[in-house]
């Protein structure tokens, strides 16, 4: 998928490493995000997805090189000043407090707020929207910890959208949706026209929806660049060790990933 972006990144990875006792988790990783691009990461298990975006937004704060927003620093940048510029949608569990779905999407205000300051019409309004943009708007005074793991996941990108940020971190956004609301997630996440960064295990969803992949193995980036770029069949059995053949989507004409689902096992 293709569009024209403005050429200036608002937001810069530069040479990012991260280790752990001594084990290399993230190795000498470089990439931009340009504003309204969406740019896929992906990659089997293990492969350090999870564990770069934490530390983009400074979750984990003991990595050496650079993470850069609009040129400055991520570390120059005051927590809630980086809130108001990054949100993130995580795979981590929330709190099972019983508190209703629109107080976990209210949460989003928090970076706009003062701390004594009520929420107005405005901010209501903007929780309504959100809410009706994931299709939560009836389950909106029901408790979060009822919700469906699908629906748990589209309220924590309600709370993102209420946070109005210029950049979203997603880590696999549509983890336990349907296929009916994987589509929908990922053209919302394109029509709101934010930089955004997702993780992504469905490496067909990836070829529809993003406009740029990063194929990170072991802590590494393998190859990054446009769709057909990145998924070909050498690149993919490479680093899932799986047989693919890999064709044209007769929908989109984007790259089509089809597995051989009766291989032997691994080869070497």
């Amino acid at each position: 998928m293709s569009k024209n972006l403005p050429d200036k990144a608002i937001m810069t990875v530069d040479n990012l490493s991260w280790q752990v006792d001594q084990l290399s988790i993230l190795k000498q990783i470089s990439f931009d995000l340009m504003p309204e691009e969406v740019v896929g990461i992906i990659g089997p298990n293990g492969s350090g997805k999870s564990s770069l975006l934490k530390c983009i937004y400074r979750r984990y704060q003991d990595f050496t090189g650079r993470v850069s927003l609009c040129g400055k620093p991520t570390e120059d940048y005051q927590q809630r000043q980086l809130a108001k510029n990054l949100a993130v949608v995580s795979q981590e569990p929330e709190s099972n407090f019983e508190i209703k779905t629109i107080d976990i999407v209210r949460m989003g205000l928090v970076p706009h707020k003062g701390l004594f300051e009520f929420d107005n019409k405005n901010d209501e309004n903007k929780l309504s929207q959100a809410l009706a943009k994931v299709d939560l708007l009836n389950k909106s005074e029901q408790l979060f910890s009822s919700l469906s793991g699908g629906e748990k996941q589209r309220a924590l990108i309600a709370r993102a959208l209420v946070q109005e940020p210029n950049i979203f971190l997603m880590d696999e956004p549509t983890n336990h949706l349907d296929i009916q609301h994987q589509i929908e997630i990922m053209q919302l996440i394109r029509q709101l026209g934010i930089g955004t960064i997702v993780t992504m295990h469905d490496l067909n969803l990836a070829a529809n929806f993003c406009d740029r992949l990063i194929l990170l193995n072991n802590g590494e980036i393998v190859v990054q660049g446009s769709i057909e770029e990145v998924l070909n069949s050498e690149h993919i059995a490479k680093v899932f060790e799986v047989q693919v053949r890999v064709d044209k989507n007769p929908f989109s004409q984007l790259p089509q990933i089809a597995l051989n689902y009766h291989q032997s096992g691994r080869e070497g």
